[in-house]
């Protein structure tokens, strides 16, 4: 019976750790997510001979490695995922203003903190993730409609809610296609690195030191937010980050809480496809292919892996940060952005076809409309949540 608990602990490290460098690799390559890594072990899996404990490891460390090392490029060049849009625009503004260092420790903070709350919350979330897994359809309908609305108003209202109408419609015209990389690209990503500057700014050298508890107080609120994201298909963490800043948040505060919001949403989807089954993101759907969602054995071994995945992300991504930062001071940044916006172009036609760089075009012209008239860039969620609104009341 030791032996093959022995065994299993030590199958699980042995895929953490290959599950770690292949999250620091799609945190690090814009277009390449852990969903499409999910998809392709998933595919192989018959030909493999790695045991479930392995794949474990492996799928948990690669989901939380990914949301801290995501928020390189996304910073450094502009091009989000879906987990990093709320924090593009904000932390991109400080790298212009060379403080790049300062936006990714505010967000690594951001993340760490959110880590440390969810082994706290630990025990509660035990108990209540599986009540709070299948809220009433009423109680999803009107979050689904009211908070995206909610996060609209303000300066340009009517701009946001035409743009939330318009992304709206360009993703239930889409809905029926496998689109959401090149639409993402498109309103997120393509029109910062269309509008990129020449050059890279002088970027200060010193890390800045964030207090561990201002850190913990400023990611609270975001991690009580990220809840919603996690627990409501549709709602995404550019929603909870609007909650959580309700009342007044400054540029600091917000990019940290992008970090723990992007963090403690994944933690909360792993640990309620452990407990429950349901899965929220690819990497639970996975784990619900290789018949490993809904074991209630195995939350100790999730919770695990994800705090000592974190715990290495921490340590490796200043370092890594560095390099980034250092290779692109040597090389002329519009060319960066040039290749870059051509390798997604590229990566749109491979994974799509056709469809991908129709897609992809007019998803870009929507986002640079967005940018060009001031609109809130969450009026771009209504690509995601037009679908899912119209799967519930159907």
């Amino acid at each position: 019976m030791i032996a093959a608990n022995m065994t299993g602990l030590l199958a699980i490290l042995a895929g953490a750790g290959a599950g770690h460098l292949a999250g620091m690799m799609t945190g690090l390559t814009p277009g390449l997510h852990i969903n499409l890594v999910a998809q392709m072990l998933l595919l192989a899996w018959p030909l493999l001979t790695v045991s479930k404990s392995a794949a474990l490891g492996f799928l948990v460390a690669m989901a939380i490695a990914h949301t801290f090392f995501d928020a390189i490029p996304s910073m450094l060049l502009g091009v989000p995922d879906e987990g990093s849009i709320l924090a593009v625009m904000p932390a991109h503004k400080l790298v212009m203003k060379g403080r790049a260092r300062e936006a990714l420790a505010l967000n690594l903070a951001g993340s760490m903190a959110a880590m440390l709350l969810f082994a706290v919350a630990l025990p509660s979330l035990l108990l209540t993730l599986p009540t709070l897994a299948h809220p009433p359809l009423i109680v999803r309908t009107v979050v689904l409609i009211g908070l995206p609305l909610l996060a609209l108003l303000g300066k340009n209202t009517w701009t946001n809610l035409a743009l939330f109408a318009a992304a709206g419609l360009l993703g239930l015209a889409t809905m029926q296609q496998d689109l959401l990389m090149p639409l993402l690209t498109g309103l997120f990503g393509m029109p910062t690195l269309l509008a990129a500057a020449g050059k890279l700014p002088f970027q200060r050298r010193r890390w800045p030191r964030i207090r561990p508890l201002w850190s913990a107080v400023k990611a609270l609120p975001a991690c009580g937010a990220s809840l919603f994201s996690a627990l409501l298909p549709g709602i995404t963490t550019a929603h909870a980050a609007w909650l959580s800043s309700v009342g007044g948040r400054g540029q600091r505060s917000y990019i940290l809480a992008a970090g723990a919001i992007n963090t403690f949403d994944m933690t909360v989807s792993l640990l309620l496809c452990a407990l429950t089954g349901v899965a929220r993101n690819g990497i639970a759907i996975a784990l619900e292919g290789l018949g490993l969602a809904g074991q209630v054995r195995l939350w100790p071994s999730v919770a695990g892996t994800m705090l000592v995945s974190a715990g290495t992300a921490a340590l490796l991504l200043p370092k890594v940060a560095d390099v980034a930062i250092a290779v692109l001071d040597r090389v002329p940044y519009r060319t960066v952005t040039i290749l870059l916006a051509l390798a997604l172009t590229l990566l749109a036609f491979l994974t799509s076809g056709l469809l991908g760089l129709i897609a992809l075009a007019t998803a870009t012209a929507l986002g640079t409309v967005c940018l060009s008239v001031g609109g809130k860039r969450s009026s771009m969620t209504g690509v995601l949540i037009a679908p899912v609104l119209v799967y519930y009341l159907s």
